[in-house]
């Protein structure tokens, strides 16, 4: 019985921080996750500043656990309130920390959206069109990959529209008409 009684006491302690840390992770994936819906909802309210602070306490949740797929969701989020509030060097920083993240997730939806992002900022706020149509041509080869309709059609209808704004309407004409 002297024998037995330090391997049961040893697999109870076992058992108890397993549970325990378990426990905090289920706490830390709900966090995560409320405060990815705060700063969604807040973006689109227009409520930019508030997306912000939700995203500032989003990511320190995310790093405990290097929850690299709802980092890169933050960060993505970080550029599209950056980017409402026409801080395009700002938002830039945090697309390219998005896709950083998001090819550590190893997911080519999240490295797509943040070149779509990444091309909307060289496009409304750099006016660089060049690098906005090579972000964009990113996401598509990537929309492709994933054989999504919805993501195929964003890149493709950026950049017409980029042409187009630009002008340029027999660059335009077979993105438009895809």
């Amino acid at each position: 019985m002297k024998k037995i009684f330090p391997t049961i006491l040893s697999l109870f302690l076992s058992f108890s921080l397993w549970s325990q840390s378990n426990l905090e992770k289920e706490q830390i994936n709900d966090s995560i996750q409320k405060y990815l819906n705060f700063s969604t909802d807040y973006i689109f309210k227009y409520q930019y500043k508030e997306a912000i602070e939700a995203c500032k306490h989003g990511i320190i949740y995310a790093n405990q656990i290097k929850d690299y797929y709802n980092l890169a969701m933050f960060y993505n989020e970080f550029g599209l309130a950056y980017d409402g509030i026409s801080e395009f060097s700002r938002a830039k920083t945090n697309y390219l920390k998005s896709l950083e993240y998001a090819i550590k997730a190893d997911d080519d939806r999240l490295q797509g959206w943040a070149y779509n992002n990444l091309g909307n900022v060289y496009t409304e706020g750099f006016k660089k069109i060049d690098s906005a149509v090579y972000y964009y041509e990113k996401s598509l080869v990537l929309a492709k990959k994933l054989k999504d309709t919805v993501e195929i059609f964003t890149p493709i209808l950026n950049i017409g529209w980029t042409y187009v704004d630009e002008g340029d309407y027999d660059k335009a004409y077979p993105y438009l008409v895809k």
